[in-house]
C-alpha cells in the first residue's frame, strides 16, 4: 500500500470513529440492553471467567460473549465506565466506514466511496448504532466484511478473500448467534441465483465444506464449553428461547408488524434516505449492466 492510499484510508476511519465516538462518556448506561451487556463484562471479567456470561451473577444466555471481551479488554486498560463500555463500538464504527469506503472505491470509483462514507457517517442510525454497548456494532462489521469478501474472491478469484467470507462470519457467531451465518449465506445464495449459478462446480468453487470447518473451528469450542460448564442450559436457552422463539413471538419490547422495519429504516438513514427510491428504480433498470448492482440488490 503506498502512502496516500495509507493516509486516505487513516483519515477516512479516524473520521467514522471521532463522529461515533463523540461523548460515548458523557451519556449514563440508560438502555437494558446496555446495561445487561456492560454489566456482564464487568461481572466476566471480575471472576476471571472467559467462558460464562452472567448479569447479576445468574447466567445470561442472551448473547455469545465476543464483545464482552473487548468491553473487557477495555475495562483493563480504561476502568469500569461508560467510556470503556463503548469504545470498540465506535472503533468498529470508523472500520465499517473504512472498509465499505475501501470496497466502494475499488469497484465503483472515489466518488462513489466518498459519498458512500459521507452516507454512513451522517446517518441516525449509524450515529446512534456505534454510540452502543450492545452486540450489533461488531455484528454490523463482520456481516458487511464477509459479504464484501466474499464478492471480491466472486470478482477476482483470489482464495484469501473466500477463507475471510467463513472467518468473518465465524466471529459472527461468536458475536450474536447462527444469524451471521443464515444472513449473509442467504444473500449469497440469493445473488448466485439469480446470477443463475447455482450448481455443483459452485459449491466446490465455494469450498463449502473446508468453509463450515472454519466457522466451527472459530465459533464450536466456547459454546461446547459453555455448554460443558453450565450443564448445556446455557446452550439450550439461547437457541431456543433467544432464537427460534423470536420467529413466533416478540421478545424485549421488540414487537410490531414488519413494516416498522421499512419506517426504522428509512427515518434512521436520514437524510440520504430520501433518494432510496429513486436509488432503487435505478438500480433495476441498470441491474444487467453491472453485477455489483444486482448484489446489493
Amino acid at each position: 500500500m503506498d502512502k496516500k492510499k495509507f493516509w486516505e484510508g487513516l483519515i477516512i476511519f479516524l473520521i467514522g470513529f471521532f463522529i461515533f465516538f463523540s461523548n460515548i462518556w458523557g451519556i449514563s448506561i440508560y438502555s437494558l440492553d446496555e446495561a445487561k451487556n456492560a454489566e456482564c463484562a464487568r461481572e466476566m471479567l471480575e471472576r476471571g471467567d472467559l467462558i460464562v456470561p452472567t448479569f447479576n451473577y445468574e447466567l445470561r444466555t442472551d448473547k455469545p460473549p465476543l464483545h464482552y471481551y473487548f468491553m473487557m479488554l477495555s475495562y483493563k486498560l480504561f476502568g469500569v465506565n461508560e467510556f470503556s463500555a463503548r469504545l470498540f463500538s465506535s472503533i468498529f464504527g470508523g472500520l465499517v466506514v473504512l472498509i465499505t469506503f475501501l470496497f466502494a472505491k475499488r469497484y465503483l470509483g472515489f466518488y462513489t466511496a466518498f459519498f458512500a462514507f459521507l452516507i454512513l457517517i451522517s446517518s441516525l442510525h449509524t450515529a446512534i448504532q456505534f454510540h452502543m454497548a450492545v452486540p450489533d456494532p461488531y455484528l454490523i462489521f463482520w456481516i458487511n466484511a464477509s459479504l464484501f469478501s466474499f464478492f471480491i474472491w466472486y470478482k477476482e478469484r483470489k482464495k484469501p478473500f473466500l477463507y475471510g467470507f467463513y472467518i468473518f462470519s465465524g466471529l459472527g457467531v461468536l458475536t450474536k448467534g447462527p444469524v451471521a451465518v443464515v444472513l449473509p449465506f442467504f444473500i449469497v445464495f440469493l445473488f448466485l441465483l439469480l446470477r443463475k449459478e447455482i450448481s455443483f462446480k459452485t459449491i466446490k468453487d465455494l469450498k463449502l465444506f473446508q468453509g463450515l470447518f472454519l466457522i466451527l473451528l472459530i465459533s464450536l469450542p466456547w459454546y461446547i464449553a459453555v455448554g460443558l460448564k453450565t450443564d448445556w442450559i446455557w446452550v439450550k436457552e439461547f437457541i431456543f428461547k433467544h432464537n427460534l422463539h423470536r420467529f413466533s413471538e416478540p421478545m424485549e419490547g421488540h414487537g410490531g408488524i414488519f413494516l416498522l422495519t421499512f419506517i426504522y429504516v428509512f427515518f434512521g438513514m436520514l437524510p440520504f434516505s430520501i433518494f432510496i427510491f429513486q436509488s432503487i428504480k435505478e438500480s433495476f433498470k441498470r441491474k444487467e449492466e453491472d453485477i455489483f448492482l444486482l448484489d446489493i440488490l
